[in-house]
């Protein structure tokens, strides 16, 4: 029998056994490469989501302040914000809100847990606002809001914080050469060139019978429609309408809001308009609004007589005599309405001649901020039979005082070709 042996030298299996050990440990390399990339990776991944989470709470913790500022700045304007800054600041996220804060921590970016970050600045800006409400201008007041956001109960420690400015602006409704707090309807008349800004809070209606021309921004919440309003059965042959800025025809838009007691009806809208009642503090949030404790004079026409006083501003009125009263004050003038099918006894208010009559007059303008009267309020007590229609009409505008003119009443208010 013939045996045959295979040998091996040594060196050989050294080389494989080494070679073995080196691939393993590559190996074993490479696992913990994957591991440690993946391990990396899902902490990134966890962090980014977390960072996600944790930004999204620190923004619900600044919407929740500011639509507390924005229901406040509607129910009782600037004034109202500023005297509730305070309370602002311990706003927050609560379990209240939802179950789901119950882990969640805020700060105001200061280390004060449970409060929101939120300041005023130091000035009150007017300023051109910017389209659909191009042209006006606006008291412009800015508020900073900053939460830091926190969740206790992640496993990483990860606070995130917004930061949210605010503009809280009040347009001058004056600016509009027609503003209306509910629909609107432009028809009938002469030619007429219409300067300012217009705005409906619901339908415009539009139908002239002659030239209608718009040379600024015409603006309706609803919607701008060349028509007359279905409650106006009369359909004369409609005329034509130019828009000087016509990309200004814009709706819908977002509504003006008057920020009248604690809704914007159009009835609470109109007290601003409308004489105190007795008894009514004029610093009370709807006695600070009216035009009645704002304009510089108030003309009182009843059935026997016309009398007026200077403004409340500063707590002492000054009585203006008959005679100063009958250079711009008419009460003896009619005419007639053929739409509404009466006469018309309008009070007629001569603003050439109120001009002239406030640059000289010491007594009233002893009374006025700035020695300039720049308003007026008239309020037509006069009892008229059914066949009578009474109004304010202005007449002369071509030259107005130094800081321009605002009548008010809350009645009806037309006007004379300059």
């Amino acid at each position: 029998m013939k045996t045959i042996f295979t040998t091996q030298r040594p060196h050989q299996a050294g080389s494989a056994l080494l070679l073995t050990l080196i691939m393993g440990g590559v190996a074993l390399a490479i696992l913990a490469g994957a591991m440690s990339w993946s391990a990396s990776s899902t902490r990134l991944t966890y962090r980014s989501i977390q960072y996600t989470r944790s930004e999204a709470a620190a923004e619900a913790a600044t919407e929740k302040v500011v639509s507390q500022i924005a229901r406040d700045f509607l129910k009782g304007g600037d004034t109202m914000v500023i005297n509730n800054l305070g309370a602002y600041q311990s706003i927050v996220p609560t379990p209240a809100d939802s179950a789901y804060w119950s882990t969640w921590q805020f700060n105001d970016a200061s280390g004060n847990s449970d409060h929101t970050f939120v300041q005023r600045g130091t000035s009150l800006s007017y300023v051109t606002i910017s389209p659909p409400y191009t042209n006006l201008q606006a008291y412009v007041s800015t508020y900073t809001v900053v939460s830091d956001g926190r969740d206790l109960a992640s496993p990483q420690d990860l606070t995130v914080g917004v930061l949210q400015e605010l503009q809280l602006a009040r347009i001058p409704i004056f600016q509009f050469a027609l503003y209306s707090s509910g629909n609107m309807e432009i028809s009938c008349g002469q030619p007429f060139d219409v300067t300012g800004p217009v705005h409906s809070n619901g339908k415009l209606y539009v139908e002239p019978d002659k030239l209608l021309t718009f040379e600024s921004a015409v603006t309706a919440v609803i919607t701008n429609a060349f028509q007359r309003d279905p409650l106006d059965t009369r359909r004369p042959p409609a005329g034509s309408v130019v828009y000087v800025e016509p990309d200004q025809k814009q709706s819908p838009v977002a509504a003006l809001t008057l920020p009248i007691g604690t809704t914007n009806t159009q009835e609470a809208v109109r007290e601003i308009i409308e004489p105190p009642p007795a008894g009514e503090d004029p610093m009370s949030p709807l006695g600070q609004l009216r035009y009645y404790n704002q304009c510089d004079l108030l003309v009182t026409v009843s059935d026997n007589a016309v009398t007026a006083i200077s403004g409340s501003s500063d707590g002492l009125p000054t009585r203006i005599p008959t005679n100063d009263l009958a250079l711009f004050i008419t009460t003896t003038n009619s005419f007639y309405d053929a739409r509404e099918g009466k006469t018309v006894q309008p009070i007629d208010l001569n603003v050439g001649n109120l001009a002239a009559w406030s640059r000289t007059n010491a007594g009233v303008r002893a009374s006025l901020i700035g020695s300039n009267l720049s308003s007026v309020y008239v309020l037509d007590n006069r009892t008229l039979p059914g066949t009578s229609l009474g109004a304010v009409r202005v007449v002369d505008g071509a030259t107005l005082p130094p800081k321009g003119l605002t009548v008010a009443n809350p009645r009806r208010l037309c006007q004379l070709p300059v």
